[in-house]
């Protein structure tokens, strides 16, 4: 009789002590800090945003980590550095920088004047780490069959390509496939095309320190 009430009395103090019965507890390991996850996606209040970069992490198909930094084209081509290569004064345009998270893209505006004429040149970054479906690899690919009569390929990346009637530059680089477009003579396709290949060469120099 005594041990079966002992045993009673333990069965008891376990049952108090865990908190079985009681709807306040949680269970182990949840907290509110964990329950409500911060949303993911990015939405258009980021565009505005001073801060250069966003980073997150991704993994790739073995599981190992991949960057995916999501990149303004002022990140990889500053005012300054397109200022040295244009010889000009190049300035980007305010509330130019434009951005669709389904497409994938960033685009941004520079300007600057060029024998009287005001020049609004375009550095547009179409990335994996922003695209909602498919790759840009794909869309570069795309872009290169439906333009076939109007390229010519470059050597620049990944791949690259020169449209041969702006002299504008298309490149793909490691999940990145960047437009440049700027006028170094609105008359001369070939003056057109050696700036905006140079200005690959600095794109592409930028965007692979960035990647390190």
């Amino acid at each position: 009789m005594w041990k079966i009430a002992a045993v009673l009395v333990v069965a008891l103090a376990l049952f108090v002590t865990t908190g079985c019965g009681d709807g306040d507890t949680e269970p182990t390991g949840v907290t509110s800090e964990t329950t409500a996850a911060p949303s993911s996606a990015v939405t258009s209040e980021t565009v505005g945003a001073p801060s250069s970069a966003d980073t997150t992490e991704a993994a790739t198909d073995d599981g190992s980590p991949v960057s995916s930094q999501v990149l303004n084209p002022h990140d990889l081509l500053s005012a300054a550095e397109a200022s040295a290569m244009v010889g000009l004064p190049v300035r980007l345009e305010e509330a130019t920088l434009y951005r669709d998270d389904a497409s994938g893209i960033i685009s941004e505006r520079y300007a600057y004047d060029l024998d009287g004429t005001g020049i609004h040149a375009l550095v547009e970054v179409h990335q994996d780490s922003l695209k909602t479906s498919g790759s840009v690899a794909d869309d570069f690919a795309f872009e290169n069959k439906l333009s076939k009569n109007e390229v010519e390929p470059y050597d620049l990346g990944d791949e690259a390509f020169v449209f041969s009637n702006t002299g504008q530059l298309h490149m793909l680089y490691d999940g990145y496939y960047i437009v440049v477009a700027f006028d170094a003579d609105p008359y001369s396709t070939d003056k057109n095309a050696e700036l905006n290949t140079r200005l690959g060469v600095k794109i592409l120099e930028n965007l692979k320190a960035k990647l390190q």
